[in-house]
């Protein structure tokens, strides 16, 4: 029937193994393959012409290695008030906010039965879709007839060929748009509102936006932009680096303009450092190679000169918006600064260069601290093309998610867009009347 291949070069034995069994006039037999295969191994022997026809994967599909668990937390939306009547609620905690009320999502499909995008919505809320939220008890007993086997698989082969293909890409996959209704979001500020009142504390800003810490909870990391690593005449230029400026530069008008603060790591050598044994000399304190491009730059921040570079605030916050870290060796983390300024945020987008070295270091670092982590794909290089494909398989395994730079543009510009309704709909409130706000949302209600 077959043979089967568990070792060695997948790619090499396979052509020998189809050549000799079709000599011998044995073409009807197939060649199996298996040993530690992933989707990333299947794709990279596929694309460099493997003569295989089937593959086994054991060990990386019982869990998945760049998943392995789902977080799950039970947040309460409703409550019920002594006369046995129930209202919405929320949690307002920092980078922990949940949305109120019983909610349904919808899926939006066009003409063709493809996917176009799903909807949140409250339960009741009329929507032009196919709710997708099922109730599996009732009374503590289970009222859902369970899908054959073959009823699973027929289920998920709709689902999967009615799913765009840029959203099933293997590397960089879209991201497939979530939205939140025009109700929901009239009750999430009207929650707001209601909870706000109730504490006395006389603000217009929702939860998370008050004090001096970064907003959202977001930073982005800037690694080693400097003229050393830049530059085609820079003593360690990566290749093409250039290339990255453009995008950089949107990235860093796009902090300044929505106040998301960058932490700047600036590779620092002396003369004769132990550090050039591996590397030439290069990023030599005082020197233009040491300099950070131009674009990497805040407006109103001044270039780094001789003190800048080695002060360190304890908190990034919006009126700080750059902060410079100094490192003598390929991990940020060598400066126990890092730490103390990363401490309140939840989320870091990470960019620069090399990838390879440096980025990849900064990566497995806000892992270690349990920080959601986005890295930047076209805006970091890496000095050789094995080790940018060794770096981003491994960091795809640690649960770093890839972005371009529009799609990090486009989905933060999303959040500040849904943080400043919500701003604006509670400043109406503050100073129009909360009677007429009221009336206003049971109509949408």
């Amino acid at each position: 029937l077959g043979i089967r291949l568990d070792s060695g070069n997948l790619v090499a034995l396979s052509k020998m193994a189809r050549k000799r069994l079709d000599r011998a006039g044995l073409a009807e037999v197939e060649i199996f393959a298996s040993g530690n295969l992933d989707e990333y191994k299947i794709y990279e022997l596929l694309k460099k012409g493997a003569s295989i026809d089937n593959f086994g994967v054991g060990t990386k599909m019982g869990v998945s290695q760049d998943a392995p668990f789902i977080d799950v937390i039970y947040k309460i939306s409703e409550v019920m008030d002594e006369e046995g009547n129930f209202f919405p609620t929320m949690k307002l905690s920092q980078a922990k906010t949940t949305l109120p009320g019983r909610k349904q999502v919808y899926r939006i499909g066009d003409s063709k039965g493809k996917f176009l995008r799903d909807i949140l919505a409250l339960e009741r809320e009329k929507i032009r879709g196919r709710p997708l939220l099922k109730q599996v008890v009732e009374k503590g007993e289970i009222i859902y007839a369970k899908p054959t086997l073959n009823q699973i698989r027929n289920f998920t082969k709709r689902n999967l060929s009615a799913l765009g293909e840029k959203y099933k890409r293997l590397t960089q996959p879209a991201i497939y748009p979530v939205i939140i209704s025009r109700q929901l979001n009239n009750l999430i500020r009207d929650s707001l509102f209601q909870i706000k009142k109730r504490q006395n504390q006389g603000t217009s800003l929702p939860a998370g936006r008050q004090g001096e810490k970064c907003p959202q909870g977001i930073i982005f990391l800037d690694i080693d932009t400097q003229y050393d690593f830049m530059n085609p005449r820079g003593k360690l230029y990566i290749p093409k680096a250039e290339e990255l400026i453009p995008n950089l530069r949107r990235l860093f008008r796009f902090a300044e303009k929505n106040n998301i603060p960058v932490v700047s790591s600036l590779d620092t050598h002396r003369r004769n450092d132990p550090e050039f044994k591996h590397f030439p000399p290069h990023c030599i304190k005082g020197t233009r190679g040491y300099k950070k491009m131009e674009e990497t730059f805040l407006n109103k921040v001044r270039p780094v000169r001789k003190r800048a570079s080695i002060q360190c605030r304890r908190e990034p916050s919006c009126g700080r918006k750059q902060i410079f870290i100094t490192k003598h060796t390929i991990d940020v983390f060598s400066n126990p600064q890092i730490k103390i300024i990363l401490k309140p945020c939840q989320v870091v987008y990470v960019f620069g260069v090399a990838l390879d070295y440096c980025v990849k270091a900064a990566c497995l670092g806000l892992v270690n601290l349990g920080i959601k982590t986005y890295l930047v794909r076209d805006a970091t290089k890496a000095v050789s093309t094995k080790g940018e494909r060794e770096t981003l398989r491994l960091l795809k395994q640690k649960g770093i998610i890839f972005l371009k730079t529009e799609e990090v543009i486009e989905s933060l510009k999303e959040g500040i867009a849904r943080a400043l309704r919500i701003r604006l709909g509670l400043y109406s409130c503050t100073h129009n009347g909360y009677e007429r706000f009221k009336r206003i949302s049971h109509r949408n209600w």
